[in-house]
């Protein structure tokens, strides 16, 4: 079932259809100019340069899977752009489903990135044993947000929260400062506790930031839905 339509209750506590349809429509008055695409393109860039310039990534593979995100983006903004003039005869200013699909895709790709920084920590500092275990957490961790998500999402509905207009959110560069913060700590860390306390700790805070970026999922949910029930 696509998470759209999971959000409603199911049997005789369906929500009421008007408030869902806000919820679906919410973002579509949304705008941005494609100059903040390139801007969020640079934060990828900068967050990937990072990880690589303080020393978390020491392996190829990691150093490869650190590179998907900046070029997974930079191929999704060209092709946004063009789209978005064939949509709306505007290549200029990203608006409607592709605000909302950019806003989903941009929220991923740092959920993905924050995500490698905390398990590349785990690998660096953990054993085998405790790897496996510390990766099974993290797996059921965000099946448990998701859901936590749906949850928060469901309730807001009900609540007609989504009842105004879209609210445009600056978060990037805040997401790319809090993880210079969050590498600095950690290398601070190093000095004042042992190396694996210190490990702990980074890992929580990068995989706090992946779990609060996994919101864009459902930006990209409903964009698919959006575009099939047109």
């Amino acid at each position: 079932m696509d998470l759209p339509v999971s959000l409603m209750n199911d049997g005789g506590n369906c929500m009421e259809k008007e408030n869902f349809k806000k919820y679906m429509l919410y973002g579509l008055d949304g705008k941005t100019p494609f100059d903040q695409c390139i801007k969020n393109e640079i934060v990828v860039i900068l967050l990937s340069v990072l990880l690589i310039y303080i020393g978390i990534m020491q392996s190829i593979i990691f150093l490869i899977l650190g590179l998907v995100p900046v070029l997974a983006y930079l191929i999704f903004i060209i092709k946004l752009k063009s789209a978005n003039k064939k949509l709306y005869g505007n290549d200029q200013v990203i608006e409607g489903v592709y605000y909302i699909l950019n806003m989903g895709i941009y929220s991923v790709c740092l959920s993905y990135i924050f995500a490698l920084m905390g398990i590349e920590i785990i690998y660096n500092v953990f054993n085998e044993k405790e790897r496996i275990t510390a990766i099974s957490i993290i797996i059921a961790g965000y099946i448990i947000v998701i859901f936590l998500y749906k949850c928060m999402i469901r309730k807001l509905i009900e609540r007609n929260a989504y009842g105004g207009s879209t609210k445009k959110l600056k978060g990037g560069l805040f997401f790319a400062l809090f993880g210079v913060l969050g590498m600095s700590t950690g290398r601070i860390l190093v000095n004042v506790v042992d190396y694996k306390s210190a490990g702990e700790i980074g890992s929580i805070i990068f995989l706090f930031l992946s779990y609060l970026c996994l919101i864009g999922i459902f930006n990209i949910t409903k964009y698919k839905y959006l575009m099939e029930h047109k």
